[in-house]
């Protein structure tokens, strides 16, 4: 079989390490393809990407900022900052099909994902005012990085006719995983996620 999922997942960061800096709420589509070998078990292929969402930030000092102490600026110091997200990849899952009747059907699937995260901070002012070109490429920051991470997936499906059907799936996703780290002028950038969710129809 063949689908498309549209999906909203919720890409968590850890205060101070991202939180403050970048847009959690990403939505994405992804396609699957799957191989059903008997009405009980199947196995699904998929590959999804989502939308670049960006973000205007706003970080007051003191603080800590990507990792990054900054706990003897003086108060009041800011910097306003402009964040980007986005978040790809594919993935391999083994499904289970619990039949509740002829037409609806309970799913659950547990799978790796390679997920390819990147993310840009981009400085474009402080408590001067705007920031030169210079200044902004100095201070900018880009994490990008893979990983396997394990996934589960559950919910149900309906079978409108006998070749077309409509499902719901919750995800979860170990993206805590991810530890993203960027030197740049000696001062190391730190990025920490927590676990993400999907919610997709």
């Amino acid at each position: 079989y063949l689908g498309l999922n549209a999906q909203m997942r919720d890409l968590g960061f850890k205060k101070g390490y991202g939180k403050e800096n970048f847009e959690s709420t990403m939505p994405q589509g992804e396609f699957i393809a799957g191989l059903k070998v008997n009405p009980y078990l199947g196995f699904e292929l998929g590959y999804f990407s989502s939308i670049e969402r960006y973000r205007n930030a706003t970080t007051e000092y003191p603080t800590q900022n990507l990792g990054i102490p900054d706990f003897y600026e003086n108060p009041g110091d800011y910097t306003r900052a402009l964040g980007s997200s986005k978040i790809n990849g594919g993935s391999l899952n083994v499904v289970g099909f619990v039949p509740l009747t002829a037409n609806i059907q309970v799913l659950g699937s547990v799978g790796l994902a390679r997920l390819r995260i990147k993310l840009r901070y981009l400085p474009v002012a402080n408590e001067l005012g705007l920031m030169s070109q210079a200044g902004t490429e100095a201070t900018s920051r880009d994490f990008v990085h893979s990983k396997y991470i394990p996934q589960a997936k559950l919910g149900a499906q309906y079978l409108i006719t006998q070749t077309v059907g409509l499902k719901a799936l919750i995800g979860w996703e170990g993206t805590k995983r991810f530890n993203l780290l960027k030197n740049k002028q000696g001062r190391p950038a730190r990025v920490s996620l927590k676990d993400s969710y999907t919610l997709g129809l």
